[in-house]
This record gives structure tokens, C-alpha cells and sequence, in this order.
């Protein structure tokens, strides 16, 4: 993308009737609507005439709005209406001006549509003739879009297939499996036991003389009771070397409650078929859940949640867990992970491996090292880079690099499928292919996460702006010795 893209969007207009044509262009817009239904619309003093059928929906303005990276001034946000994203534009230069209430219009466009945030909307039956009606508000609010051609209707989500999805971990030479419930869902009443909220390093940790309880230890700056993964395995955890595992907590939630389960190592999120989840009685009258996949050996299946004192998940919470898999594409396992306000999802295919806690970066740019980027200042999120959970990202036919992100939370794929990127500015839809609701980042329901891409662009294409970001995100360099090229991700 050339740079005078980017350089229109820094100044929004102070309303889209402004300097959008003069008035006899709009008697003529006018003159072919009003043999159609139309709505009119009122904002900032304006009013001017859409046709019914260029609207796809009028919803309540949206309280939770996900914030788009290196978005034009007049786009607030990614909404969530009926279930799919749209960029809320507003033509309010002063947002603390703006009164409470209003509406949503979305639309049509070329590529789906786009929310208009305004005073009043006022259906009529036949259009009369109106003074003002926009020729073509998108054209100037929203010019990255396309115009509609012809009618449209918005489509509903993809059907959702049914799947589990289990979150990989290992405890010495042992690999085990956690489902993954989506947050909010674990209570006595539902039955589904605990949740996976996130995972985290562990900063400090303390041991405690305690029922039920092995350590008190720091997650992201909170101070949570823990279990080691060790005390729910079937298999005796073999080859550990002592100081070097339990470096990692997945972070539980129930009714309220946080706990986390001491981990050597998180391996990732994987959709799995729930009929290979099978359940074997054990001598005394107990039974394990294995996942038992053709060539490989069996993982157990743990329920973490009994080791806290809290109800095991109902057995059908395992067996019919949904996960938006739609197709190939759509089921490849993803790390979500949290850059300031935005979540991103990351594909596995495109992580090399999570860097070790030990891993800073440093000034020396030695042979073979990387460079680190916090990812919430390169999307213009944050002004100053911090070296939190560091990444190895290996993008398809460019460089590997590193990625500095607040926290890493593992969850199963988004409620609904993977939807293309279609409302986003040009700036974001060169780093993000498509967009999923969020569950459980930040404990926000309504949210958006962006799936990056796994063929980055270079930097060479960027809007000046762009660049500027991904210069000031650079943290320093990871030697080469730091990132060994065996073992798991």
C-alpha cells in the first residue's frame, strides 16, 4: 500500500453533508429513492434519506467495541452485531459530544457493510422528498470501502461443527491433555467444572504448609494458590531435572475461584475428534479418560478441577465441547495471545516456539539473532515497549522474528467460525486475514480477536505511520543460542 493511502484518514471529516456535494447532486440523489422504502437519517443537525434495501440491519450503539489497529480517525471500533463484525465509522469530530442513545446503520457495501454511528433513524413508508440526502456517505467516512453493487443481504454464520478441544501440556516426559471449557461456562449448575482462563509464566513461588494446596505463586502479577500437574497424572512423571520444569501455569477459573496448575511446558490448542476420547475403568473402581489417536501413543485426558477441591466436569462437557471447524483452514489450532487492548490470534503453523522466561533481549545484534518487537506498539496500541512472554514467529517466504506480548490465553477456537476480514482499514487487513468473538481474553464477551497472518507483508508496503510503529516496537536482539532448534513448540 503506497503512503498517500494512510494520509487522508488523519484529518475526519466533521460530518459526511460537510462538503460532500452540492445541494442540486443531492435533490438528484434524492430523485431516484423515492419510489423505495427509505429510512431517514438524522445526525449532528443533518438529515438525509437512505434506501431500505442499502440497510442490512439498525441496532443500539455498541458498548463493547474492539479497538482496530492503525484505524482512520472517524472508525471507533469492531462491532458485534447479529454475530458478525462490522467497523463502527462516526462522523462526531468531538466524541464527548455526542448524546447517549442513538443508533447503528449498517450499510451495504461491496464487501458486506459498514455501521454508521448517528442521532435518529426514522423509517417511512414511501420516501417524500426531504431536504439533504447523502449521495454516498461511505464514500467519505468510510473510503476504503467498496460500493455495493446491487442489493445484499448479510449472510448468516457457518454452521458449527461438533469437536473438543484440548490443550497440550507436559509434565517431564509426560504429555497430557486439558479441555479447554469456554469461560463463564464452569458452575455447579452447568456442570462443566473448571475452565482454562490462561496461561502465564510463573513469576515467583512460594511453598505452603496448606490442605489441597502445593505453593503460592505469582501469574501476571497475581498471587494464585497451585497444584503441580504431577499429583493428577496417571503416569509417573520421569526425567524431570530439578529447578529447570514447572515453569508455566495454566490458569483455572471455577464459580469465581482462580488456581493454577503448575506445567513444564504448554504445547497449544488442538481440535480433536471427541470420539477418540474414550474412557478406561481402573483397578479400585476409578476410571481415566485417554485420547487414543491412530500412530500415537495414548494422552491422558486430566481433569485438573478435582485437584482443588472443585466438581469434575460432566462426562458429556468432554464429549460434546463445540468448536467453530468449518474446514481445514478453519480448524487449525491457533495461541491467542494479548497485546495491550487487542487480542491476536497466532496460528501454530506459523510459531517456531515460546522463548524461555530467560530470554531478554539485548542491545548486541550477534550472528544469527532476531529481532524483538513488542506487538501492542507496532499495532499502535501502546507509546513505550515492554519485554513480557516472548514468541518466535516464522512467517511464510520472509525472515523469523520475534514477538513481545502481555500475555499469553489459551482458549478453544472462537464461539462462531472464522470470518474474512472484510470491514477492516487497508493498514490492518495487510497483518489480519480474518476475525473471531473472542472468549474468555480478559474475561470480555463481544470482542473481537484478529488472526494474523501467516504470509506477513514487508514492511516496504506499510503506510509511513505503520513503519514508524513497527520502528518504535523494536526491543533489541535474541541471541541465536537462545532458541535451540529441537524440541516442541
Amino acid at each position: 500500500m503506497a503512503r498517500g493511502v494512510a494520509e487522508p484518514w488523519t484529518e475526519p471529516l466533521a460530518h459526511p453533508l460537510a462538503a460532500a456535494a452540492p445541494v442540486d447532486m443531492l435533490n438528484t440523489t434524492l430523485a431516484a429513492v423515492t419510489s423505495l422504502d427509505a429510512l431517514t437519517i438524522r445526525d449532528g443537525g443533518a438529515e438525509w434519506t437512505l434506501a431500505a434495501d442499502d440497510v442490512l440491519f439498525v441496532a443500539e450503539p455498541s458498548a463493547c467495541l474492539t479497538p482496530i489497529p492503525h484505524a482512520p480517525g472517524t472508525v471507533r471500533g469492531l462491532a458485534c452485531i447479529e454475530g458478525r463484525p462490522f467497523a463502527v465509522v462516526d462522523s462526531a469530530a468531538d466524541l464527548g459530544a455526542r448524546k447517549p442513545g442513538g443508533a447503528l446503520v449498517v450499510v451495504a457495501s461491496g464487501d458486506g457493510g459498514v455501521a454508521l454511528r448517528v442521532d435518529a433513524v426514522i423509517r417511512k413508508g414511501k420516501a417524500e422528498p426531504v431536504t439533504g440526502a447523502s449521495p454516498d456517505v461511505l464514500s467519505h467516512l468510510a473510503p476504503w470501502v467498496p460500493p455495493a453493487v446491487g442489493r445484499r443481504t448479510a449472510a448468516a454464520p457457518p454452521p458449527m461443527a461438533a469437536t473438543i478441544s484440548l490443550l497440550f501440556v507436559t509434565c517431564g516426559s509426560v504429555t497430557a491433555a486439558l479441555s479447554v471449557t469456554t469461560p463463564g461456562a464452569g458452575s455447579r449448575d452447568a456442570g462443566l467444572g473448571a475452565t482454562i482462563e490462561r496461561v502465564g509464566l510463573v513469576g515467583s513461588r512460594q511453598p505452603l504448609r496448606a490442605t489441597g494446596v502445593d505453593a503460592l505463586v505469582r501469574v501476571d502479577d497475581f498471587l494464585l494458590p497451585a497444584r503441580s500437574l504431577a499429583d493428577a497424572l496417571p503416569i509417573p512423571p520421569l526425567e524431570r531435572t530439578g529447578g529447570a520444569g514447572e515453569r508455566w501455569a495454566v490458569v483455572l477459573g471455577f464459580d469465581g475461584q482462580q488456581a493454577a496448575l503448575l506445567v513444564d511446558r504448554v504445547i497449544g490448542v488442538t481440535p480433536c475428534d471427541p470420539r477418540q476420547v474414550i474412557a478406561m475403568a481402573l483397578p479400585g473402581g476409578t476410571s481415566q479418560l485417554w485420547l487414543d489417536r491412530p500412530g500415537m501413543p495414548p494422552v491422558p485426558v486430566v481433569d485438573a478441577a478435582v485437584l482443588f477441591g472443585w466438581p469434575a466436569a460432566a462426562a458429556s462437557a468432554v464429549s460434546c465441547a463445540p468448536s467453530a471447524v468449518a474446514d481445514d483452514v478453519q480448524a487449525e489450532p491457533v495461541l491467542t495471545v494479548q497485546a495491550a487492548d487487542v487480542g491476536l490470534a497466532l496460528p501454530l503453523a506459523l510459531i517456531d516456539r515460546v522463548l524461555e522466561p530467560d530470554s531478554a533481549p539485548t542491545a548486541d545484534r550477534t550472528p544469527g539473532a532476531l529481532p524483538v518487537f513488542d506487538a501492542a506498539v507496532a499495532l499502535g496500541r501502546r507509546s513505550r515497549p515492554r519485554c513480557r512472554t516472548l514468541i518466535r514467529l516464522r512467517p511464510e517466504g520472509s525472515r523469523p522474528f520475534v514477538l513481545s506480548v502481555d500475555r499469553t490465553s489459551v482458549i478453544a477456537e472462537p464461539e462462531f467460525p472464522w470470518l474474512e476480514a472484510y470491514p477492516l482499514p487497508p493498514a490492518a487487513m495487510l497483518a489480519f486475514d480474518a476475525v473471531g468473538l473472542a472468549a474468555g481474553m480478559e474475561g470480555e464477551r463481544g470482542r473481537w480477536l484478529y488472526r494474523l497472518r501467516s504470509r506477513l507483508p514487508s514492511p516496504a508496503v506499510l503506510p509511513l505511520p505503520v513503519r514508524r510503529c513497527l520502528a518504535a516496537a523494536r526491543l533489541g536482539w535474541v541471541a541465536a543460542e537462545a532458541m535451540p532448534e529441537t524440541g516442541p513448540v
